[in-house]
């Protein structure tokens, strides 16, 4: 019960690693602060111990690692993740805020979930996970997404040069998951998708060069080690967040609908100062036996120990209140 969350501070040579049991669902909310607060916010919750930092059984794994964030002060670098970053409009309005409160950084949203964090310590993609198995291939399958259903945009170079897309239901692991009779599957004759929101993954295949590009606003767990059963002999090429990338290399076959920000941004600064919930006093009276009953309630003594909160200083509030002013007003010059 709660949501986990591993954080990682990177400064003077050294990092340090620590955990929260309810922090993954504001790991967003913690970094937009900007790079002092969100270090202090992360340093003050339980740290593990450095001699199981570079043990797997050290940290929270992909199960049940919700949300993480690495703060390398050396590098000037911010890898972060969350499962509960839900649609395009809400990770796009993030990620305007924490483009605005870290600048002069370098931020990359870890589509690779705590593979990414790993492999910048130098741990490698596969720490933690050489015990888990290698997926198993499926039949291949796309099934038109009914309206306003397009999870993953798909694109496909065909070995003539010409370009098809299409819009699917599935995520993007998912819809890998049957191998290269995938392509097979795309009916050229389907008309191009026609989107009112923006999706939040994309696909793009090269026929020509038998390459894979992807494009990801959510965790796409299970998509490394390459390749997936089925994919042998593709290259497969990672875009973090970037989805024009796929416009690039799709030749544009498919307008991008422009997203307004403003009722995410509102309703995020809305919640942004508030302190973070305490979870504990609700956990225990919902476990707590009836009265009269013979039964013993148990708790995780994790759960016990509350998120610390990211003690953001007066100006660190201003400035962030600047921040979403700033890109609000920029949604209202551009027709939010």
């Amino acid at each position: 019960m709660g949501s986990r969350a591993n954080y990682v501070v990177v400064e003077g040579g050294d990092w340090s690693l620590h955990r929260s049991h309810w922090g993954a669902g504001r790991v967003a909310t913690d970094l937009a602060h900007g790079p002092a607060a969100a270090g202090r916010c992360f340093r003050a919750n339980s740290r593990v111990d450095d001699a199981l930092r570079t043990d797997p059984d050290g940290w929270l794994d992909d199960v049940w690692c919700e949300g993480a964030a690495l703060v390398d002060h050396d590098r000037r670098t911010l890898l972060w993740y969350c499962d509960e970053t839900f649609g395009w409009a809400r990770y796009a309005a993030q990620a305007a805020v924490l483009a605005r409160t870290w600048p002069g950084w370098e931020i990359r949203w870890a589509s690779d979930g705590l593979g990414d964090l790993h492999d910048h310590l130098g741990l490698g993609r596969g720490f933690g996970r050489g015990a888990a198995k290698p997926p198993e291939a499926h039949e291949p399958h796309w099934w038109p997404p009914g309206e306003d259903e397009t999870c993953t945009l798909l694109t496909v170079r065909r070995p003539d040069g010409r370009v098809r897309a299409w819009g699917s239901w599935a995520e993007v692991v998912e819809q890998l998951g049957g191998g290269e009779a995938l392509l097979g599957l795309l009916p050229d004759d389907a008309p191009a998708p026609v989107l009112t929101a923006m999706p939040d993954s994309g696909i793009h295949f090269d026929q020509l060069t038998r390459t894979i590009g992807v494009w990801t606003t959510v965790p796409v767990l299970g998509l490394l080690p390459w390749p997936l059963p089925g994919w042998e002999g593709w290259e497969l090429c990672l875009w973090g967040d970037d989805h024009t990338r796929q416009a690039a290399a799709s030749d544009g076959a498919v307008p991008l609908p422009r997203t307004d920000l403003t009722v995410e941004l509102r309703r995020w600064l809305e919640r942004v100062g508030e302190p973070p919930a305490d979870s504990l006093p609700r956990l225990l009276q919902a476990l707590t036996p009836p009265p009269g009953s013979d039964l013993t309630a148990v708790v995780n003594p994790s759960a016990a120990v509350p998120h610390a909160g990211p003690e953001p200083t007066a100006a660190e509030r201003l400035a962030l209140r600047a921040v979403f002013e700033a890109v609000l007003a920029e949604q209202a010059g551009a027709g939010g």
